[in-house]
């Protein structure tokens, strides 16, 4: 087998002389292997290795883990990392699945220590069964081509997302839930994450590896067991609550029980809708360079120029994607092109030309879905003045014979910046009586900004003035002290919530809006008052049920929603 996984690292250029490569090691088969064949593979390629364990805080029996990888990299002489955190909490915490809770925290781990030792590689030990899983996966929750290519043997770490300090590290021993770091060979040192350098490497510069892709599970297995080496078996793999596992030990057993090498076909079929897509990916650029027209602040046209969208793609096969886009549009408000080029072209291409634009906008990838791009086709057909408001603040808009996507337009009321999609810092009302925001031609809102204790008389006045609109929905009072100073005015996105009851429960906001039977087309355009993914106020209807003013309350917002029926405002 190191024979095999030694071609494969050759022929999709994993590995180069010298790299110092970060290796996630649960200590599973899996991983196990991993770490041996990369140990094997050590003095050819001169690579320096550091063994990453996380510890989710999930199984009673996750410490023998720790233990086992510890010793096989005591046996190795390798650096060993273990981080630990209690996933579920977080989780909770950040109303994420514990799936995806334990994703986010691992690879931020393995960035603070790709950091530390100016790594610039990670090996993670996904096989071919994997491959076979995830196509599954995809294929069931519904996605197109690129979702059907599943894991690339190199791909870009998305840095943007792992790179930003949302958690605490400190010493193990110390403090439980959090990370310990030792360094065999070096006195057993122990560090804290905070101490790590800042990463300054250029963000498509991190590559992950995936060497075993091309390899079935029961090859590693019997890998192992030729070389007498045992692994730890995780008890979750056997847990069906989770999707994954589902399609694991279900759907890939009855499948290979028709044919015995499905994971294979699969798993071939990925490689070559990675083809298909990349070269529709090319076009689409192709397409975008020669057509598409770029807009800075001033609204000067600016035309891309020869090869500049196609160095997006890395000659090792990875894409630099949306870091591409953030390096080479700095300056550039919007981008446009004409309609009639798009229609008059296969709708394949033309959605991907679409997807494309959309995310060199947004500037991200996350929470841009075919229904937006599906969204953005049917606009093409739709008249002149007719927009369109999209993730990240990207409107597009309709201008005769062109379509423009940019960033949400801006005008001015009472001298403060406004626009849809717009960021308010509470701090600067402290220095105005208020600001005003003018969503629609039919909507505004008028924040307040109300110090209780230097105006306690007033703010009673006012809070019996405007109880009696409460039932218009008009006025909405919010604790200063328990929510951040930015605010934003937007319209609904991906992973919105609602605190829905006194004890903090919460709703995801796409359930609300089905729960009180709001039109789905009616949904996208709803305004609303959000704190992050927190929804404060859906304006003109629900308010949260946190942010309550209490007797212990200092400030105090007010948040006054003037629609046209309430004429006597404008």
């Amino acid at each position: 087998m190191l024979d095999k996984v030694r071609k494969y690292i050759e022929d999709n250029k994993m590995l180069n002389k010298g790299d110092k490569v970060v290796v996630g090691v649960s200590g599973g088969a899996d991983s196990t292997a991993l770490l041996e064949l990369l140990f094997l593979l050590r003095e050819e390629y001169g690579l320096s290795l550091y063994v990453v364990h996380i510890n989710h805080g999930i199984r009673p029996e996750a410490s023998e883990d720790a233990e086992y990888v510890r010793e096989l990299c005591e046996e190795r002489k390798l650096p060993f990392y273990l981080f630990e955190e209690d996933i579920p909490a977080m989780a909770e915490r950040e109303h994420l699945s514990e799936e995806e809770a334990g994703r986010y925290f691992r690879y931020r781990c393995f960035y603070k220590v790709m950091c530390e030792n100016g790594a610039d590689k990670l090996a993670v030990a996904h096989h071919m069964d994997d491959q076979a899983e995830t196509v599954l996966f995809h294929l069931a929750r519904g996605t197109d081509l690129a979702g059907l290519a599943g894991m690339q043997p190199v791909s870009g770490m998305p840095v943007e997302l792992y790179a930003g300090e949302a958690y605490d590290f400190t010493c193990h021993e110390l403090n439980k839930n959090l990370t310990l770091i030792r360094r065999p060979g070096n006195d057993g040192l122990v560090k804290s994450a905070p101490e790590m350098d800042v990463c300054d490497k250029a963000n498509d510069s991190i590559r992950i590896i995936r060497p075993l892709l091309g390899i079935r599970r029961q090859e590693i297995t019997k890998w192992l067991e030729n070389r007498g080496m045992s692994w730890q078996e995780d008890a979750t793999n056997g847990d069906d609550n989770y999707a994954r596992n589902r399609i694991r030990n279900r759907v890939i057993k009855d499948l290979s029980a028709v044919n015995e090498k499905a994971s294979e076909h699969i798993a071939e079929f990925a490689g070559r809708a990675a083809e298909y897509d990349g070269y529709i990916r090319r076009q689409a650029l192709s397409f975008i360079e020669s057509e598409a027209v770029l807009l800075n602040g001033s609204g000067e046209n600016i035309r891309f120029r020869d090869g500049m969208l196609m160095d997006s793609l890395n000659v090792d096969g990875s894409d630099k994607g949306n870091l591409m886009y953030k390096e080479n549009l700095s300056g550039i408000h919007g981008i446009k092109v004409k309609r009639e080029q798009l229609l008059s072209k296969d709708r394949v291409l033309s959605d991907r030309v679409l997807y494309e634009m959309l995310i060199m906008m947004a500037g991200a990838k996350k929470d841009i879905t075919r229904e937006h791009v599906d969204a953005l086709y049917d606009l093409l057909s739709k008249q002149s003045g007719r927009e369109l408001n999209l993730p990240y603040k990207v409107r597009a808009v309709i201008s005769y014979d062109w379509l423009i996507l940019e960033m949400a337009g801006v005008t001015a009321e009472n001298g403060v910046g406004i626009a849809d999609g717009v960021e308010i810092d509470i701090n600067d009302l402290k220095y105005q009586d208020n600001i005003s925001i003018k969503i629609s031609d039919t909507e505004k809102i008028v924040l307040r900004l109300i110090d209780i204790q230097a105006d306690d008389e007033s703010f009673i006045n006012k809070m019996k003035k405007f109880f009696g609109k409460e039932e218009k929905n008009y006025t909405k009072y919010f604790d200063c002290d328990t929510i951040d100073n930015t605010l934003y005015i937007r319209y609904p996105v991906s992973g919105d919530y609602l605190i829905c009851d006194r004890d903090g429960h919460s709703k995801k906001l796409s359930k609300h809006f089905k729960d009180v039977k709001l039109p789905a087309d009616e949904r996208k355009t709803k305004s609303l008052l959000a704190c992050g993914s927190e929804v404060l106020w859906v304006l003109g209807d629900r308010r949260c049920e946190a942010h309550l003013v209490t007797r212990n309350t200092t400030e105090v917002l007010e948040v006054e929603y003037i629609s046209e029926g309430d004429a006597q405002h404008f």
